[in-house]
């Protein structure tokens, strides 16, 4: 895991879950950011965005839906609108926050996933396909006093490339 701030501060040497120095040549060319509407999100998308414009990399947004199957069955409304409904508001969550990045940064690839599983497992799934996994230090927990979020803690854990988990 690497820490970074939210200022002007970047990494500039990354190390694998193993230790090992990488360099932007030994890993594919994807920053991965996980979202949601938190202000360390949006910070966490910020710094990715920068990193990803410098290094001449790809961004890629997820929002974890954390979709809950049975809930959504003992809902009233019908599963398929519950869940279409889900992924637009996951869709506009996502535009939102694109359209600064892409305003900052007009040359950067920036592509968005709402995936139906947890936000943890889907950053972890696609960091095997990334050169650097971003998240936020805390999310919308209820704990606050808490310096690393359950996201955050599982994907510094699990994931298969460095991690930078963005504080304020």
């Amino acid at each position: 895991m690497v820490e970074a701030d939210g200022g002007p501060n970047r990494v500039r040497r990354l190390r694998s879950p193993g230790g090992d120095l990488v360099s932007t040549t030994d890993a594919p060319h994807r920053i991965v950011v996980g979202v949601d509407d938190s202000d360390d999100a949006a910070n966490a998308a910020r710094w990715a965005a920068d990193e990803a414009a410098e290094h001449g990399s790809e961004l890629h947004l997820i929002y974890g839906l954390n979709f809950p199957a049975q809930a959504a069955l003992l809902s009233p409304v019908p599963f398929e609108e519950t869940r279409t409904r889900a992924f637009r508001l996951g869709d506009e969550l996502l535009a939102r926050i694109r359209e600064p990045l892409a305003a900052a940064h007009p040359g950067l690839t920036i592509t968005a996933e709402v995936a139906e599983i947890g936000a943890a497992e889907a950053l972890v799934e696609r960091s095997k396909d990334a050169r650097l996994v971003v998240t936020g230090s805390r999310g919308h927990g209820g704990f606050a006093g808490l310096m690393l979020g359950s996201v955050s803690l599982k994907v510094a854990t699990h994931a298969h490339c460095p991690v930078v988990i963005v504080r304020d």
